[in-house]
């Protein structure tokens, strides 16, 4: 008996090692999202390829600095097109630059602009920065009965992102971060001083290419009086700030 539970037991442990050691590690190159703030300054390593099936952007190694990123099943919403070039590039720091350019497929709605990341390793785990520029337009239509009203909004932003990686195994990476849009110079909106998101992720690798990641993404924004009086008028009744938190799910493969 105690030779067939030390014969199971090692069996076990095989078993476990062996999945380990199949395992394909997360890496940094694989964590960006621009709409908060969790981004890191790594690239994919040249012919990686991370495919993402839902509404993010797919990404390939063109090179070993140079990402270019596209969108997938998005295309459904518009086209989606970035570049992201690591001029500083190593384990332990990284610096990049990534303009890029989204909208919808009758461009009413588009934007556009890029942004500069540096990443620092602490240990196992990551600090993230990144400053940009981005100009949007945003059609919007109101509707009151048979009559509707077309309102164009447009701004400038220059959001800020700070975020942590918790790195726990090879598998396992959880990530808090904030995107935050400081200034904004818009005709319709008023965002500056009231909008960020602030963001949490638990990200699993499963297997030796699939990826997951659950948490959290809580959208703070605020509208101008004058909107706020146009819905009033249709009969919303908003306050000029609100507080939304959406679930975060994404999944994708790493090849």
């Amino acid at each position: 008996m105690l030779r067939m539970f030390s014969l199971c037991s090692l069996v076990m442990c095989s078993s476990v090692a062996l999945a380990e050691s199949e395992k394909k590690p997360l890496t940094s190159g694989e964590f960006y999202d621009v709409t908060n703030g969790a981004n890191t300054a790594h690239t994919l390593e040249k012919g990686e390829f991370a495919y993402h099936p839902l509404f993010k952007t797919s990404a390939v190694g063109i090179t070993d600095e140079f990402d270019m990123k596209f969108a997938t099943l998005g295309l459904i919403g518009g086209p989606a097109l970035a570049f992201e070039y690591a001029f500083v590039q190593s384990d332990d720091m990284a610096v990049s630059l990534e303009p890029g350019f989204g909208s919808t497929w009758d461009f009413k709605n588009y934007s556009g602009g890029g942004s500069l990341r540096f990443t620092k390793g602490l240990g196992d785990n990551r600090l993230n920065v990144g400053v940009g520029g981005l100009f949007t337009k945003t059609t919007v239509v109101i509707k009151s009965g048979s009559a509707s009203q077309e309102v164009v909004l447009t701004g400038f932003d220059v959001p800020l992102d700070l975020g942590y990686d918790l790195v726990t195994s090879d598998a396992t990476t959880f990530t808090f971060s904030t995107h935050v849009r400081p200034l904004t110079m818009a005709s319709d909106v008023e965002i500056a001083g009231l909008y960020a998101v602030p963001h949490f992720a638990w990200s699993q690798g499963i297997g030796k290419k699939f990826r997951t990641a659950l948490g959290v993404n809580v959208l703070i924004g605020g509208l101008s009086q004058e909107v706020v009086d146009v819905l009033a008028l249709i009969g919303y009744d908003v306050g000029k700030t609100a507080v939304v938190p959406l679930p975060h799910f994404q999944m994708w493969w790493k090849f």
